[in-house]
């Protein structure tokens, strides 16, 4: 179901060079890079 988002989220960043609807900058890569986990809070 977030199939869609995920593609035009895709798009946006090879054309544009950045996320222009939706802002995925915690989900890049770089905080991976640089050590910064992200913590899942909605986990049961």
């Amino acid at each position: 179901q977030q199939g869609p988002a995920a593609g035009r989220a895709i798009a946006e960043l090879i054309v544009h060079g950045a996320f222009q609807t939706i802002d995925l900058t915690r989900l890049g890569y770089g905080r991976i890079a640089e050590g910064r986990p992200l913590r899942e809070r909605n986990v049961i």
